[in-house]
């Protein structure tokens, strides 16, 4: 059948030979003549070239016609193209969320590194401001005579005091 090919089909008398190759079971068998179907008719879901599906049409009353299949072919066509359109919906609604999700996931990890990196800052600074005022002191001459290789090593010190930031400039540490 329509299942199989994925060609519209039209019944327009069934004979119980013909819910027997359509059927899964005897039980779908039973159920079809316990509703009296005379007439049914199948029309192939498509998308892009793709069978995704049919949509079966079942009457107890009349005998479906030509015509009638024409119709269904274009109610099927019409449902597939819905189908596809609910599918692409979600599809974008799912990429949409994971999205949001990962700027999420991106913006609370550059919080934490921020604050991360200002705590660390402030745990180095605090020791190195008190060493730049003693070399400040030391260099003074405060505590007494400052030699010409102590005078070396107080300007590696003040050297030192230079720091590269995140962004490439160079800048002093305000002590």
């Amino acid at each position: 059948g329509s299942g199989e090919t994925g060609e519209a089909e039209l019944v327009a008398l069934v004979r119980e030979q013909d819910l027997l190759a359509i059927a899964r079971d005897g039980e779908q068998v039973r159920g079809a003549l316990a509703l009296g179907i005379r007439s049914y008719m199948v029309g192939p879901l498509r998308v892009r070239d793709r069978l995704i599906g049919v949509m079966a049409f079942v009457s107890g009353g009349r005998s479906y016609q030509a015509a009638d299949l024409a119709l269904a072919q274009d109610v099927a066509w019409r449902a597939a193209g819905a189908i596809d359109n609910a599918r692409l919906y979600a599809a974008e609604q799912k990429a949409r969320a994971e999205a949001e999700e990962a700027r999420a996931r991106a913006e609370l990890a550059s919080r934490a590194k921020t604050n991360f990196l200002a705590t660390m800052s402030h745990e180095l600074w605090t020791p190195l401001t008190a060493i730049i005022g003693y070399e400040e002191l030391l260099s003074e001459g405060v505590t007494g005579p400052v030699t010409a290789e102590q005078v070396d090593q107080l300007a590696r010190i003040k050297a030192s005091v230079f720091t590269r930031e995140a962004g490439g400039k160079v800048s002093r540490c305000a002590a």
